[in-house]
């Protein structure tokens, strides 16, 4: 995390734990930085997706094939009979692979930017930014840590982790009958009777619980 943050986002600010050691600041949005980050990797990932094509079309050329059948040969290269056909094209099939990320890769660059713009630990009784994560920290967390941090990074991006849907309608109150009303008319009428004087009435501050990290 920037030392220069405070000037930006203010001291204060809600957080989501990960664990009782970790936690992610809530921003409601995402930052440049992982926007930037995002953009690499849609940069990246579309690179892939060009070098599969025009590798596809040059089989699909001297195969005597259609592009949709070369493509399909190059996902499962696994395959004997595949396999035997890609062997003169090796080295840009291995290019092509090695080149592209994983989805658990590309994931685990996305929360390493998380953690290291946002990412707070608890290091001798005190929270510190994680300005130095790296790929490497990522890659230490394990599979419900991981689907943590990414529901709440998929949370910011739409705005935040709150509970409620915005677009959600409020439910409906059932419509009260005649006798209802009039009930409820008595009851209030017998409530303000009931209430002391403002002379002989006293005042105290009700109990309310503390607003808990939100999970």
């Amino acid at each position: 995390m920037s030392k220069y943050a405070f000037l930006i986002h203010g001291d204060e600010g809600q957080y989501e734990q990960i664990n009782d050691r970790l936690r992610l600041r809530q921003y409601g949005a995402w930052l440049i930085a992982e926007k930037i980050q995002q953009d690499r990797l849609a940069k990246q990932q579309a690179r892939q997706v060009l070098s599969a094509v025009q590798l596809a079309k040059r089989i699909a050329d001297r195969e005597n094939m259609s592009i949709e059948e070369a493509f399909a040969r190059l996902q499962n290269q696994g395959e004997a009979d595949n396999a035997l056909m890609l062997a003169d094209y090796l080295d840009e099939a291995r290019d092509m692979v090695e080149g592209g990320l994983s989805r658990n890769e590309a994931d685990a660059k996305v929360i390493s930017i998380f953690m290291r713009t946002r990412g707070e630990g608890l290091i001798k009784g005190k929270w510190v930014g994680l300005g130095d994560w790296g790929d490497g920290d990522t890659e230490l967390l394990d599979e419900e840590l991981k689907d943590k941090v990414m529901l709440f990074i998929n949370a910011e991006q739409m705005g935040g982790s709150a509970a409620e849907d915005p677009d959600e309608e409020p439910a409906e109150e059932p419509l009260e009958t005649p006798e209802a009303s009039e009930g409820k008319a008595r009851g209030s009428a017998s409530k303000r009777s009931a209430l002391p004087s403002s002379s002989t009435a006293t005042t105290g501050t009700a109990a309310t619980d503390e607003s808990p990290l939100v999970a």
